[in-house]
This record gives structure tokens, sequence and C-alpha cells, in this order.
């Protein structure tokens, strides 16, 4: 009976790729055959441990182990490249002309063991094979990009500089090689590159938005992250900011300025304007992305500002005032 691909690595059952990824590190380094040349049963360790990770590590595959345990491969539409799978041998290649064996395609080389040894473990300073293995995963770059009000309101043109963590091509991110540790990584698997370009930002853009780039020639999302704004809230399109005024201008009326992203504009008071009362100045809000010409509402909160420090003059005016409002 096929050992538990869970038991062959050591690992729980709800393990995480980071968790597979190192148990498989350490269970290939403990098998590998040229470590272990006085073990006749290190290469059936080493092909049942490339087995289990090569499974465990893919979540579609992994998925259906789960459910059918070993019959996941009949349950996978029986074949995979041409090659019925109730024929499964990880190591063979066919003369007839058929799909490579499935370690052949995967790691590519000849029919021998010694074959898939040297193509998985190849590395930088002992000598690569002729042929350089691709990375496990093509990942697309993903990374957060942030920007002020203004610049979401103006649109803007920054410079790109990302770091980024993709899988080392010598030893296809498992951080080993037939040597032990890879020399390329030192064992992280990881290999760190520097990405630059340059992304355009169009006015009106949203918190949240998907911009995508080519940087390096590697495909680059970048989602949108506008830093708050001590003035403005937003809401879409529009914005709302709170103005202070004096007690006297609400009162009676007056003139007083409103901050806008680009400014400021005066906004005529009303004589008994209330504490709290809103304003809607149209046109003065955020650009609506796609149409130059469009912009939403600026909305202004009158906040009352109340006079502090009265002299005892202002003091006898605001009684008589009480008085008067009594009789």
């Amino acid at each position: 009976m096929a050992r538990d691909y869970y038991e062959i690595l050591n690992v729980g059952r709800d393990a995480g790729e980071k968790e597979i990824r190192s148990a498989f590190r350490r269970a290939a380094r403990k098998h590998h055959p040229d470590l272990n040349r006085d073990n006749p049963e290190a290469a059936t360790r080493f092909k049942e441990v490339n087995e289990a990770h090569e499974v465990l590590s893919d979540p579609d595959k992994r998925r259906l182990y789960d459910r059918y345990g070993h019959n996941w491969l009949q349950a996978q539409n029986n074949t995979v490249g041409g090659t019925p799978w109730s024929n499964f041998d990880p190591f063979s290649y066919p003369s007839s002309g058929q799909s490579k064996g499935f370690f052949q395609q995967m790691f590519g080389g000849g029919a021998g063991l010694n074959d898939l040894f040297q193509s998985t473990f190849s590395q930088g300073r002992y000598g690569k094979t002729s042929s350089r293995v691709p990375p496990r995963r093509n990942r697309q770059i993903v990374e957060k990009i942030r920007i002020s009000l203004k610049e979401a309101f103006e649109g803007s043109v920054k410079a790109l500089g990302i770091t980024t963590n993709e899988d080392c091509s010598s030893c296809r991110g498992n951080g080993i090689s037939v040597r032990g540790q890879c020399s390329d990584c030192s064992g992280s698997g990881i290999i760190r590159n520097r990405v630059r370009g340059e992304v355009t930002i169009p006015p009106g853009i949203k918190e949240g938005a998907r911009l995508k780039v080519i940087a390096d020639g590697k495909e680059v999302i970048l989602i949108v992250s506008i830093r708050p704004s001590r003035v403005f809230d937003r809401n879409g399109s529009d914005l709302t900011c709170d103005v202070e005024v004096p007690l006297y201008d609400v009162v009676l009326g007056g003139e007083t300025l409103v901050p806008t992203i680009t400014g400021s504009v005066v906004l005529n008071l009303p004589s008994g304007t209330s504490n709290g009362q809103i304003f809607r100045l149209s046109g003065l809000g955020m650009p609506l992305q796609g149409k130059t010409d469009s912009f939403g509402s600026l909305f202004v909160r009158i906040k009352v500002k109340l006079p502090e420090n009265l002299t005892e003059i202002e003091r006898e005016q605001f009684q008589k005032l009480r008085a008067m409002r009594q009789m």
C-alpha cells in the first residue's frame, strides 16, 4: 500500500505551503541517494519524497488527493499528457513516442535516476546543467502603491522600485542541490530581484484600484492606497471638509474661506447659518476618472467657533443680548 504523502513529509493535513516546502527540503536532504550511498532504500525514499511534494505543493492536486487519496490520479480524467495514470511510472521514458514520464515532464533529462538528481538539484558554483529548469511558479507581482489625495486628484507619473522574492531557478525554489544547500539562494529557495519602471496615475483614481504595468519585462499589479487627508473626507467623487466660522459671521452672515484641493474659494454665508449646516459647492470635488471635464462636489460643513477671552465690555454686550432675547 502506498504511503500517505503527509506521513512521508511528516506534516499535518492542514500544513501550509511554507511548511510543506520546508519539510520537503529536510526529507530530500535526508534521503538524497548521493548522501546515502550505503543505504539501498535511499533512492526509493527520495522518489517518495519528490512525489509527495509534487502533489501537496500543487493546490489542485492536493485537493484531489485529500478527497480521493491515492486514487486522485484516476479522478483527474485518468490521463496526463496522453499517458494513462494507471500506467504511471515517474521515471519511465517510453521509446514509442508517448509523452515523457511524470518526473521527466517536470524536471527534464533522460531515463536515469542520476539525470533526475542532476536536473532537480543542479546549482551555480558546482556547475549547472545545459538547460536550466524554470521556476515552479510564474508569480504575478502584486504590490501596493501609496499616493496622496492631491496626486489622486491631479494624476501623476511615479517611478517604481520593487523588490521581489522569486523562486531560485537553480534549485526550483527547494533550497537544496545535489551537494546539499543551494549556493545561489543560500538554501532559502528565494532570489531577491529589483524591478524598476514607472506608472501613470490617472486623475480621479479611487482607493483599491488596480493598475497593470510592465516593469523590467515583468507584469506588475499595483493596488492603489490613498493616504488619508487632514482636510478632506472622500466619498466617491465627492469631498467633505469642515470650516470653522466665528459666531458673529454665522449670526450676521458674511464671507468665509473654504479650502479646495487646488486652493481656496470664498463662501457667502447667509445670516442665521446654523452649526453643522452643510453647503454644496458643485464642481469642486474629485475628477470623474476618464472624464477630464467632470468633477464631483465639495460639501462644506460649518463649525461655529465661539469667542474666547471675552473682555468686560464684550461680556456686557452678550448679557444685554441675552436679556433682550428673554423679553
